[in-house]
């Protein structure tokens, strides 16, 4: 296994701490300025986070139990999607 200078479990909680960030101001930075920054921000972040999911279900579980988790993940993240508009009112 490689050595890397980058904690991967610090690097998801991140990403995911700074997408809800730019989430929450988003709705009150409302001039077009801030709304592209905000647009930029969250598609930087939101985006790394799919790349990382699964290395750390691979730091988690291990090479036995990776499928496993990573289906879990997957779906758990899907149903998040599906449910996540009609709660909102949207």
């Amino acid at each position: 296994m490689h050595q890397s200078w980058v904690n991967t479990k610090v690097l998801y909680a991140s990403t995911i701490f700074i997408t809800g960030a730019v989430t929450l101001v988003w709705g009150f930075w409302i001039t077009p300025v801030g709304m592209v920054i905000c647009a930029i921000l969250f598609g930087l972040f939101n985006a790394s986070i799919g790349g990382i999911v699964m290395e750390v279900a691979y730091l988690l579980a291990g090479v036995e139990l990776f499928p496993v988790v990573y289906g879990y993940s997957t779906a758990l993240c899907a149903l998040g999607w599906m449910l996540g508009a009609p709660l909102a009112g949207n």
